[in-house]
């Protein structure tokens, strides 16, 4: 969950701190540099706060310019090979399907994962919903925009145009 939504919906002030890898954070809030670090559960996606706001994954490939103005490193790609992400998408829904939906999926992940096949069963239930790992669900547009307005990533918000050229989700396959 973005700081800023975490702030606005339980109405408390804080100051995102970077601390850096996983063993760095854990130390940094063992020994009480920071309060919370990213190796800690602050909520779950059920816990009140609205995960229309969680912004997960993103396959970058859009046809506009970086912040420094450079071209984005996928657009050409996208551009030239569009059917490769196709078959990325469909691949990686199926994927998905598969971990949620197989006892060899959630194996594969627990490996992958490292975790006994009954703590893996309890993080996609309870930390990775399939909701929250949908690579075509989008939400949270607004929000999203005036944050980047406010800590000056773009100067205003992306208009329809150029959020139709920014999104692109394949179809599903039938």
């Amino acid at each position: 969950m973005r700081a800023c939504s975490l702030q606005r919906h339980y109405n408390v002030d804080f100051k995102p701190v970077p601390t850096g890898n996983a063993a760095a954070t854990m130390t940094a809030t063992m020994s009480g540099q920071v309060d919370v670090g990213m190796t800690r559960v602050v909520c779950l996606s059920n816990s009140g706060a609205s995960e229309d706001f969680m912004i997960s994954r993103v396959l970058p490939a859009s046809s506009s310019a970086t912040p420094n103005g450079a071209p984005a490193p996928n657009a050409a790609e996208l551009k030239a090979r569009a059917d490769v992400f196709v078959r990325f998408m469909r691949g990686y829904r199926d994927a998905l399907a598969w971990i949620y939906s197989t006892p060899e999926g959630l194996a594969a992940y627990a490996a992958f994962a490292k975790l006994s096949p009954e703590t893996a069963r309890r993080a996609l239930r309870e930390f990775l919903p399939p909701a929250a790992v949908d690579p075509d669900r989008i939400s949270g547009l607004d929000e999203v925009m005036a944050d980047a307005v406010r800590f000056k990533f773009i100067p205003a918000p992306l208009s329809k145009d150029e959020l139709a050229e920014l999104i692109r989700i394949p179809e599903r396959r039938q």
